[in-house]
């Protein structure tokens, strides 16, 4: 099983004294995108590897 775990970004809110400390996630796949940013506030004109988790 492809199964993660990590830890919530949720915050405490009003009614809720107790917010879920994990999130949980099945990798559906695993991506690997080779990319170029282009615009007028970049200086560097090579291209990166991003690796991209897809979850549900």
């Amino acid at each position: 099983h492809a199964n993660v775990i990590v830890l919530s970004s949720e915050e405490q809110e009003d009614g809720d004294l107790n917010p879920h400390p994990y999130w949980y996630a099945h990798i559906v796949n695993i991506f690997h995108v080779v990319i170029k940013h282009i615009g007028s506030n970049f200086q560097n004109s090579n291209t990166q590897r991003i690796k991209v988790l897809w979850v549900c």
